[in-house]
């Protein structure tokens, strides 16, 4: 895809609070050495770290609608509140200067960052948002520009991965195990809040998140989709969804790659099976911009819990 830029607005505030297709876009990311946290940070086609907004995606216009959590309930035994096991092993990382770090699962790699907050040593429970890059971008850069971008490396409260796929470009059915594996394989490290874990995912990778969160709606408190859409076969999978998760859905209406008439069928889809969809309109085209994750999309799952 193409580069992302950042401007600095009000989304660092807002993220005090948290608690904590493919056609063009993309982004990439740079080590210095330490043990339980790490990541080296360029960027590549898709968003870069500074300055203004990458070609596309621009934050002007748009409403914004629906937006509350709701849907789901606990049941049986499971205790609302248990936010799951704490880390069982300690992880060699290397940082880079600016605490990206690259961590591997049995699936595959993946790109971490850590809160300030955070110590290894008493470890809290802690929110997760693992996200999955464009075509053209890869998991570092994406987690650099999109998921921690580097106004709020001194505020943000929630763990960060970016998980990688094999092609390193888009995503495909066979990368869909490398999400979860992503996912437990952090939460062995770190001790992931198993109530508090948020996917995103950016044009094809918004369709796997899409995919895998509908797939294992028990695993996600919610969904943050940024220029993308609904996989094939999605009313079997929204159908199926065991409990209906908070989404945040954010569309360009100039989007080549995502039509926006199409965007809106599937969000009214999603609306009258019972899922609570916020949706973000703005002009723009598929490009991707850091503003729209920092200050659209990021603060919108500090409330989220799943059941």
């Amino acid at each position: 895809m193409r580069f992302v830029s950042l401007a600095l607005g009000f989304g660092a505030l807002a993220l005090l609070s948290f608690a904590a297709a493919c056609s063009s876009e993309g982004d990439t990311p740079a080590d210095d050495g330490s043990s339980s946290s790490g990541a080296s940070g360029s960027s590549s086609s898709g968003g870069s770290s500074s300055g203004g907004s990458s070609s596309g995606g621009s934050s002007s216009g748009g409403s914004s609608s629906g937006g509350s959590s709701s849907g789901g309930s606990s049941s049986g035994g499971v205790d609302p509140n248990d936010p799951g096991p704490a880390p069982t092993r300690t992880c060699a990382i290397n940082k880079n200067a600016s605490g990206y770090f690259k961590l591997q699962s049995p699936a595959g790699e993946y790109w971490a960052r850590l809160p300030n907050g955070y110590d290894p040593k008493a470890p809290a429970p802690t929110p997760l948002v693992a996200v999955l890059h464009g075509c053209g971008d890869n998991a570092q850069n994406f987690l650099e520009w999109g998921a921690v971008p580097p106004e709020v490396h001194n505020t943000h409260t929630y763990i960060a991965i970016a998980i990688e796929n094999a092609a390193k470009n888009c995503w495909a059915a066979a990368d869909e195990p490398r999400v979860l594996a992503a996912i437990d394989d952090v939460a062995e490290c770190f001790w992931v809040h198993r109530k508090k874990v948020t996917l995103g995912g950016y044009s094809s990778g918004g369709v796997t998140a899409y995919t895998v969160a509908l797939k294992n709606a028990s695993r996600f408190d919610g969904l943050l989709a940024y220029k993308t859409g609904l996989p094939g076969g999605a009313d079997a999978l929204i159908a199926g969804a065991a409990w209906k998760f908070p989404i945040v859905h954010f569309a360009a209406t100039g989007d080549g790659s995502f039509n926006i008439t199409k965007v809106r069928q599937d969000w009214q889809k999603l609306k009258d099976a019972g899922f609570t969809v916020e949706t973000i309109e703005k002009p723009g085209d598929h490009n991707g911009s850091a503003d729209d994750w920092r200050i659209h999309l990021l603060p919108k799952a500090a409330p989220w819990k799943a059941p």
